[in-house]
């Protein structure tokens, strides 16, 4: 039994699917997918946004510091 083969076994048995039916299987790993896909997705978007809010606000803190408020575009 090779490393793979022992991960999808201890993930089948940590969660009972070795004794679903193999159709309630696929449902149940489908159904974990959509909810991994969704939280990656929607944890990419948040994270793309807070790191351009903390850049702005660097961009801004740097600017008023050196005195360039020409510069300057606020939101």
């Amino acid at each position: 039994m090779n490393w793979i083969q022992r991960k999808i076994y201890l993930y089948n048995v940590t969660f009972g699917l070795f004794m679903l039916d193999w159709w309630e299987r696929y449902l149940f790993n489908t159904l974990v997918l959509v909810l991994m896909w969704f939280v990656l997705y929607n944890g990419s978007r948040y994270v793309t946004e807070f790191f351009k809010r903390i850049c702005h606000q660097q961009y801004l803190f740097q600017n008023l510091k050196l005195g360039n408020f020409s510069t300057l575009h606020l939101r």
